[in-house]
């Protein structure tokens, strides 16, 4: 799904869809025409961040607990999610 109803299913911003991924807490994968694509296990883990985030804890510490860096989700193969193209 694309970020606009990403947004709206997990009722977290685009805005902090973005930098969600620029912390590596998620790795969206990427439509054939460069927009990200949120499957449903990165909504999950949309959904566990926010719950952290409003019981307090830092993004930093977040990233942490999943074990993620810039452009890596922690148990997150790449293929699974990059290799998705929509023809």
């Amino acid at each position: 799904m694309k970020i606009s109803e990403a947004s709206r299913v997990s009722g977290v911003s685009a805005r902090s869809l973005r930098h969600y991924e620029d912390e590596g807490l998620i790795v969206p994968g990427r439509f054939s025409n460069g927009f990200r694509d949120y499957c449903q296990s990165t909504i999950d883990r949309v959904l566990v961040i926010r719950t952290l985030l409003e019981s307090g804890l830092p993004v930093r510490l977040i990233g942490q607990l999943f074990g993620a860096g810039p452009g890596l989700q922690a148990g997150d193969s790449r293929s699974s999610h990059r290799s998705r193209a929509v023809a």
